[in-house]
């Protein structure tokens, strides 16, 4: 099960207050139960994000692999790539995979302006890697030490062989 932010209740601010008033007691309206039916589904949310994210994850590799048999139509498979590498930054980045969220910019910012993908196959191909390593190791955040070396070692490709 992929963990998940857990629900909690806290003590209203004081604007919160004032809307709900005073006599509104937080412990009857949030008790235990409540949480416990709030964390469930926060959890289904979750899980159900991240499944969206391998979805489209899979679209992504699925057009690499079109892309490396087809050099006909590769303007079309770029854009395909670009819009569902741009798809997965935002869920990538809610569900707490912030390393994954920069690789998947990186790859839509380099597909975006990319003119010539077959001579770019080598860092689609990194890309993809280095997000299958986030998504098996399940690098939460961002990823750390090996993160940073990650990103730099993208940079760096692009920066060489674009």
């Amino acid at each position: 099960m992929i963990p998940s932010t857990e629900a909690k209740s806290f003590s209203p601010t004081s604007n919160v207050r004032k809307k709900i008033g005073n006599k509104v007691n937080m412990n009857d309206v949030f008790t235990p139960d409540k949480i416990k039916e709030c964390q469930s589904i926060i959890q289904k949310a979750h899980e159900s994000f991240f499944n969206d994210v391998l979805e489209i994850w899979q679209l992504i590799i699925n057009d690499f692999a079109e892309l490396a048999e087809n050099s006909k139509s590769s303007s079309q498979i770029i854009q395909r790539i670009a819009k569902h590498s741009l798809e997965i930054k935002g869920k990538l980045d809610a569900v707490g995979y912030g390393l994954g969220m920069k690789i998947a910019k990186s790859l839509h910012d380099f597909a975006l302006n990319d003119t010539t993908p077959q001579k770019h196959m080598v860092i689609y191909g990194k890309h993809i890697d280095a997000m299958n390593t986030v998504i098996r190791s399940n690098l939460k955040g961002d990823g750390g030490v090996m993160g940073n070396e990650i990103m730099k070692a993208l940079s760096a490709l692009i920066k060489k062989l674009n």
